[in-house]
């Protein structure tokens, strides 16, 4: 009996130690599975992290430098629109004078044939209210859209703001070429001032022994371009929540396609909860020639949320426009909360092979004892 007992004693004393080291073993493998888990979910994350951060700040610096490249373009055609658009209008003011000359030609007599076409000209307006002049190869104001009481004076002498003699240098450049382009700085309806950039372009006609033409400002014509930009640009949308914004050197928000109630305000000292200048640094990105990344924390537009946000700024110095587009960083968090998810349930199947390798191991150990 006592043989037996001891036998069983020295079993059970084996089958303890085996157990026990089995148990120490498999403890380690898993922690060591579990460790490998979690460190290469670490590694991964932050890897993602890093190439999703790097990926989005080079998609946003794109589209701000394509928006760059397409205000350029309209920039740089301002002035070659603007001198289509005058060439225009003054062959159909020629037209139309032609046809009426034409058609009144031994009607009546001349000055009435004038008469006719001049009140045929006058009541026409476009872009911004502008109209048609007219004047003689004397000087002698015959028609004047804007300044009617100009009409019947002599306007040899009269000059630019950068002393230019307007209506002589005109006569000269019709005696020379009968038609053409001519810069100068004049008056503006309605605007103080007299220093304002125009063009305009004339054209000789013969019953007038003068020259019909219009002029229009460079800067109106920009304002309308601009315009155009800012309307083209509030409709672009990229990624997620990606749009472009525009806001001047001075603070005013011009354009901003997410958040529309912002437009014409100026948010020069608007600051994020972490104490943050935004206007003032995206003034700071724009003032470097090709632009900067700025960091801040901004309202996302789906939650209406605070959100960390992550902008590209590149300035337009021609206009004093700041273009910039962001990306918010916690667009990444569910795909990383995803990757865990998927960690901890790859965790989760080393511990139940583990604890089911455990227990079939101590199981047949049991049954040899």
């Amino acid at each position: 009996m006592r043989d037996m007992l001891r036998k069983c004693s020295a079993v059970w004393l084996l089958f303890t130690g085996f157990a026990v080291s089995t148990i120490f073993i498999v403890s380690g493998i898993g922690y060591y599975l579990i460790s490998r888990d979690y460190q290469r979910f670490n590694t991964e994350a932050l890897h993602f992290r890093e190439e999703y951060i790097a990926s989005q700040r080079q998609h946003i610096k794109q589209e701000v430098e394509q928006v760059v490249a397409y205000i350029q373009y309209n920039w740089a055609k301002a002035e070659e629109r603007l001198r289509e658009n005058l060439k225009d209008r003054t062959n159909e003011a020629f037209a139309i004078a032609t046809n009426l000359y034409r058609v009144n030609q031994g009607r009546v007599n001349e000055q009435e044939t004038r008469n006719i076409i001049l009140e045929a000209l006058r009541p026409i307006r476009f872009n911004h209210g502008l109209g048609y002049f007219a004047t003689g190869l004397d000087g002698v104001e015959i028609l004047s859209a804007d300044r009617p009481e100009l009409e019947g004076q002599s306007m040899l002498d009269s000059r630019d703001t950068h002393g230019a003699y307007v209506i002589r240098d005109m006569i000269e450049l019709i005696r020379r070429e009968g038609e053409g382009y001519y810069q100068y700085s004049w008056t503006k309806p309605n605007v103080q001032g007299k220093d304002f950039p125009k063009i305009a372009y004339v054209k000789y006609f013969s019953p007038f022994d003068g020259f019909i033409g219009t002029g229009e400002y460079l800067d109106d014509v920009e304002q309308d371009i601009q315009r155009e930009v800012l309307e083209r640009i509030g409709k672009i949308r990229f990624g997620k929540e990606g749009y472009v914004f525009v806001v001047s050197y001075d603070g005013v928000t011009l354009m901003k396609g997410a958040q529309s109630e912002l437009i014409g305000k100026n948010n020069w000292d608007l600051t994020d909860p972490n104490g943050v200048k935004v206007i003032q640094e995206e003034r700071r990105a724009a003032e470097k020639t090709e632009g900067d990344f700025i960091h801040y924390h901004w309202e996302k537009p789906s939650t209406k949320e605070i959100s960390p946000k992550i902008s590209f700024v590149q300035g337009f110095p021609q206009w004093r426009w700041m273009v910039g587009a962001g990306v918010y960083v916690d667009d990444i968090e569910p795909v990383i909360a995803a990757m865990e998810t998927t960690a901890k349930r790859q965790m989760q199947k080393d511990i139940y092979r583990l604890g089911f390798a455990l227990t079939v191991i101590l199981a047949a150990a049991l049954l040899i004892c």
